[in-house]
């Protein structure tokens, strides 16, 4: 076995591998003293936010000076708050909060578009084969005002089914509770995020449409931080974009130990389904995860009916790529995948 340490004879000079070593060691200790603590809030555990988690899981934070303190908050309107109160600078949400809470007058901004589709699947009771066959049925969300009652309402209507006139849409909650909901028949459909539409499979339930494939744009998961983070903390927000792009490189090129991550994080032994939220994920999250101004255009339609200022308001007032497109330009993306193109 070789050994690390000194070379043989009276001069006794340090080997190669021996002075690799102590650089590194040299080099990492003072990056470990010198990391910024930072909490940092994320508000699910699905594949859309998981690179806030794969990050911390596989040390890239820590390489980019940030000490990593996760705190999930399960509601995005908690952990909005959060984010508003000061508790955190930096929240993984969905993108609708945001662009709410920008509406009200909230000084905050969209840095980042982790998934800028609808990610559903519209499930349906038995005997049920088409979506048309939705009509005088009942469809169950997590609650009025979230991403998948968006989803719901813009599916319906693609079909020509309207909301309240043709289906009711019911709050059920998360979805163990809306699956338990089609078991019992409280509600004919609803809206599933894998891996929990192929358990729905697995119950006999009919999977009638990918929204994804519906080529609705809808920002699902976002990066939210307020205006004086931006202003007074950049190297803050440079470390941390970096951090999160190669978090998504990581996500990209190592499969396999993405998969170990999700399975700690969904706490679950069920490879089929860990691979397929991996495999629909990671065709939808971009290199450089840039905002598409047509999924928060589709944000503000929505949230138009309750807050009505969003109808006259502009996508870009929400946005702020300046930081993504700095590090675009510095080159260090396409370091990152040694020039391969997307």
């Amino acid at each position: 076995m070789a050994k690390v340490g000194f070379s043989g004879g009276g001069g006794r000079k340090p080997t190669v591998a021996f002075s690799a070593w102590v650089f590194t060691v040299c080099w990492f200790i003072p990056q470990l003293a010198l990391a910024k603590d930072i909490r940092i809030v994320y508000s699910s555990i699905t594949a859309s936010q998981s690179v806030a988690w794969v990050a911390q899981e596989a040390g890239i934070y820590q390489k980019h000076g940030l000490n990593v303190q996760l705190v999930f908050v399960s509601s995005g309107s908690r952990a909005m708050s959060a984010l508003l109160a000061g508790e955190t600078p930096i929240l993984f949400s969905a993108g609708n909060p945001g662009v709410s809470a920008a509406l009200g007058g909230a000084k905050v901004k969209t840095i980042m578009g982790l998934l800028n589709v609808f990610p559903y699947y519209l499930v349906a009771a038995k005997g049920i084969n088409q979506i048309e066959q939705l009509k005088g049925k009942r469809i169950g969300i997590s609650r009025f005002g979230s991403s998948g009652h968006a989803a719901a309402v813009y599916a319906l209507r693609r079909f020509n089914l309207e909301p309240g006139r043709d289906v009711a849409l019911l709050q059920i909650g998360g979805g163990a509770e809306r699956l338990a909901a089609m078991q019992s028949n409280a509600v004919q459909g609803t809206l599933l995020t894998s891996p929990q539409q192929l358990l729905a499979k697995k119950l006999g339930f009919n999977v009638l449409a990918d929204l994804a494939q519906l080529g609705i744009p809808f920002l699902h998961s976002a990066v939210i931080t307020r205006d004086e983070v931006i202003a007074q903390q950049p190297d803050l927000l440079n470390s941390f974009s970096r951090a999160v792009i190669e978090g998504i490189h990581f996500l990209k090129t190592r499969p396999r130990e993405t998969l170990k991550i999700f399975q700690k994080y969904f706490r679950t032994d069920d490879q089929e389904a860990l691979q397929d939220s991996y495999d629909e994920y990671i065709t939808q999250i971009q290199r450089i995860p840039y905002v598409d101004p047509k999924a928060v255009q589709t944000v503000l339609q929505t949230i138009g009916e309750s807050q009505p200022a969003a109808l006259k308001a502009k996508p870009e007032q929400f946005v702020d790529h300046s930081l993504l497109q700095k590090i675009e330009r510095s080159g260090f993306v396409e370091k990152l995948y040694g020039g391969q193109k997307q």
